[in-house]
């Protein structure tokens, strides 16, 4: 490990579900940027998070009144063998973009309750590669590996 641990907090008010998907999405950018700095010192990162034991958990809340998360970069996420859809769609879009050089980003989407109304805080992360869709946190539900580059 390189580096000392940091903890950012970033505060905004959601104005509306789209710009709240586009700031969450921004912010997992700077944390894709991150993982892909720790990949290029750690080139045997797996692609497959189901291989390397981690399993999938709700949202890390922190402990306070508003709504909080806590995001695990990639060295966390491999070490506590556990992660949101978010800390594992940053991993895999930086993992994709240094071991198969394929554009890769992370997409928000906002989740709707069963009348299609939109629940407040809830969003899913899920990975962009070429144009087509990839969700790792699905396939480590499901205890199946198909990385980027079998799809």
């Amino acid at each position: 490990m390189f580096g000392t641990d940091m903890q950012l907090r970033f505060r905004f008010r959601s104005l509306d579900p789209e710009s709240t998907g586009r700031m969450l999405e921004a912010m997992l950018e700077g944390l894709v940027q991150h993982n892909l700095v720790w990949m290029q010192k750690n080139p045997n990162a797996p692609c497959c998070l189901t291989h390397a034991g981690v399993d999938y958990v709700d949202p890390m809340m922190c402990r306070e009144e508003d709504f909080c998360q806590v995001i695990l970069a990639a060295d966390r996420l491999l070490e506590g063998q556990r992660g949101t859809c978010a800390d594992m769609s940053a991993y895999v879009a930086a993992w994709v973009r240094v071991h198969l050089n394929l554009p890769a980003y992370v997409k928000i989407e906002q989740q709707y309750d069963h009348y299609n109304r939109p629940i407040p805080h809830a969003y899913h992360a899920f990975v962009v590669v070429n144009g087509t869709r990839y969700d790792p946190s699905e396939e480590v539900k499901a205890g199946v590996c198909r990385c980027p580059e079998a799809a």
